[in-house]
């Protein structure tokens, strides 16, 4: 017994240091929020590795299962509301809606973040309700399946299937076809942005085009992971090594210390396909240092993966992105996938595509699941104003308010 509490005392002094000292630039907005996320998740990984070792079960697979929190009881703080759990085409979404709001009306498909891999529908409750209340839009939140256990291209065929499913079922949602937007947040962001691309090369005779895409913190590429915001961001919600968790189970990769040291250093793909035109596509303006090594086995299966603009949109090329709608894509100043935002951005205006971009300083990569009760634990007014940005640029866009 005497053993035991040592053990936690020391385990709670380690996590206490660990708060006090992990660094984090003068600059950003609630230091102790991000220390507190960092902290959490890194305990959930930590043990969600040792039940790996205990078990031999990935521990990407008890990080999906550990995340994925059902629970509909928020869903009381606003009464305002009309929710409705349906299934289209096979994939699981909620509606939010304003009470007796009569007609067709403007929609916003939302895809949650969370790395492919983490989160559901019911963590992002308050960021979907709040978009409901500000925009008087109809919110299609879809729950798609994740990785590892359903990775690449699963989730991004529930979200896309569920779009067209809006897109083509307009009266029997209350949807106006011709007024939807496609929107998410981090690995969301990265699904808004592939199943945008994907839509716009459908026949607008057949399928109603996209109105606008709302990308917030988008990781879009994995051919590195030491861009200029990868290498110097502080290590909160997101660092290099957990994106690298991430884009493994997504592309189907065991994840391992192997995989974890080949990405680290970017010997995943092939010198080739560095110093190729996808290679530019992430090395424009950056540090970035082309490896004369590489991991050949595993190039052989990445190469052909991370410029695949369906799962790495960066990669897409002009003739593609040209055709895609507008934009508003938002970067944060200390997030690893600054770089990301910053370079599809660009990529997007250069493509003659209506394309607003913007950096929120003083933060990192947001936690949006923080705006549904009861994770409400820390100031979250920056999120509630960010959502209030994001809506009425929607507004603006799609309502023409």
């Amino acid at each position: 017994m005497r053993m035991l509490t040592v053990i936690l005392l020391s385990v709670m002094g380690i996590a206490l240091g660990y708060l006090l000292y992990l660094p984090v630039p003068s600059g950003l907005l609630h230091p102790w929020r991000g220390r507190f996320v960092a902290y959490a998740l890194g305990a959930a990984e930590t043990m969600a590795s040792l039940a790996e070792k205990q078990t031999g079960k990935p521990m990407g697979l008890y990080l999906s299962e550990w995340s994925n929190v059902r629970d509909r009881r928020a869903l009381q703080s606003y009464p305002q509301l009309e929710v409705e759990d349906k299934v289209l085409d096979g994939v699981e979404v909620r509606l939010y809606r304003r009470k007796a709001v009569p007609g067709l009306i403007p929609a916003v498909v939302y895809f949650h973040g969370g790395g492919w891999v983490m989160g559901n529908i019911d963590l992002y409750i308050g960021m979907n309700a709040r978009m409901a209340l500000l925009t008087n839009m109809t919110i299609v939140a879809v729950n798609y399946r994740k990785a590892p256990a359903y990775p690449y291209p699963v989730p991004f065929e529930d979200c896309l299937r569920a779009t067209q499913y809006v897109l083509t079922h307009g009266e029997e949602l209350g949807v106006d076809s011709k007024q939807v937007t496609v929107s998410g947040d981090s690995a969301g962001g990265n699904l808004a942005a592939a199943v945008a691309l994907k839509l716009s090369q459908e026949d607008p005779s057949v399928m109603p085009p996209l109105k606008l895409q709302v990308l917030l913190c988008p990781a879009l590429q994995a051919i590195t992971f030491n861009s200029d915001s990868y290498r110097h961001s502080p290590k909160l919600l997101i660092s290099q090594e957990r994106m690298i968790l991430f884009w493994a189970s997504y592309l189907g990769v065991p994840y391992n210390s192997n995989t974890l040291t080949l990405m680290l250093n970017d010997k995943h793909v092939s010198t080739t396909l560095q110093k190729s035109l996808h290679g530019s596509y992430v090395g424009k303006g950056q540090s970035i240092e082309v490896k004369d090594e590489y991991d050949v086995a595993m190039a052989d299966k990445l190469d052909k993966l991370v410029v695949d603009p369906f799962i790495a949109p960066l990669m897409a090329s002009e003739k593609l992105l040209k055709k895609a709608a507008p934009a508003y894509v938002v970067a944060f100043e200390f997030d690893q996938l600054k770089d990301d935002a910053v370079l599809y951005a660009d990529r997007l205006k250069s493509s003659g595509v209506n394309t607003y971009f913007r950096v929120v300083k003083g933060q990192t990569h947001p936690g949006l699941p923080s705006l549904t009760p009861p994770f409400k634990l820390f100031d979250n007014s920056d999120y509630e104003e960010l959502v209030e940005d994001v809506a009425k640029y929607i507004v603006k866009m799609v309502a023409g308010k």
